[in-house]
C-alpha cells in the first residue's frame, strides 16, 4: 500500500533543498494522513549553509546562537478561526476573519480561486477538500512568513514555551525546567496529548 502511494506520487523530488517537506506536502494529498508516536528518530547534527533554509541550516544558526526566534503563536490562532470558518465560506457567508487570513488571500488572490473551487463543489465535502489542497503545507509556511514579517514578530522559544503552555497544556511544573527537561516534557505531551475537536481541521 506505502510503495503504490510513494509511486502515485512519483517518489522523492529532485530538489536540491526541501525534499522531504516538498515530498511529504505531496503524500499528504492523498489522505489517510498519520502521526507516528511510538518511535524515536535522531537526525544528524549537521551543520550546512549549502542553501538558505532547512535542517542543516537551522542546526548551524542554533549553534553559532543566532537563531532562537519561533513564530508567533497569534499565527495559528488566527488560522484556527479560517479553518472553523471552511463551512460558512462553502454557504456562501463572509464569516468575520483576521486581518493576517484576509491581507494572505487579497496578495494571493483567493477571491478567484475559492469562486473556481465552489463552482466545483458538489457538496461541503469535496470543498473541504479542494480547500485545503489550496491550504496546503506550502502555503501554510508562505503564511507564517507573511504574518510573522507583517503582523506579529517572532518570539522567544520561552515565550513560545509558555503560550503553548498557557493555551493548552496548563502544566505548571513545565516552568522552571532546564532545557533538556523541557523537552522531554514536550515530547511526552506530544506523544499522550489529545487536542480538543474544535481545534483540529
Amino acid at each position: 500500500m506505502w510503495s503504490s502511494a510513494y509511486k502515485k506520487q512519483g517518489g522523492m523530488n529532485t530538489k536540491k533543498a526541501g525534499e522531504d517537506f516538498y515530498f511529504l506536502n505531496k503524500m499528504a494529498l492523498l489522505g489517510s494522513f498519520h502521526e507516528i508516536n511510538e518511535a524515536t528518530i535522531y537526525p544528524s547534527a549537521r551543520q550546512s549553509d549549502r542553501v538558505p533554509f532547512g535542517t542543516g541550516h537551522a542546526i548551524e544558526k542554533i549553534k553559532q546562537g543566532t537563531d532562537q526566534s519561533f513564530y508567533n503563536p497569534q499565527s495559528y490562532q488566527d488560522l484556527k478561526v479560517l479553518f472553523n470558518s471552511v463551512k460558512s465560506l462553502y454557504n456562501r457567508e463572509e464569516p468575520l476573519l483576521p486581518s493576517s487570513i484576509e491581507r494572505f488571500h487579497q496578495e494571493h488572490d483567493f477571491e478567484v480561486d475559492l469562486a473556481k473551487i465552489l463552482k466545483n463543489a458538489a457538496s461541503v465535502q469535496v470543498f473541504e477538500k479542494s480547500f485545503f489542497r489550496w491550504w496546503d503545507g506550502f502555503r501554510l509556511l508562505k503564511f507564517m512568513h507573511f504574518a510573522r514579517d507583517h503582523f506579529y514578530e517572532s518570539i522567544s522559544e520561552k515565550e513560545a514555551l509558555d503560550a503553548l503552555n498557557n493555551l493548552y497544556w496548563k502544566i505548571p511544573t513545565i516552568e522552571g525546567l532546564s532545557k533538556i527537561e523541557q523537552l522531554g516534557k514536550v515530547r511526552a505531551i506530544d506523544r499522550d496529548y489529545t487536542f480538543p475537536s474544535n481545534l483540529l481541521c
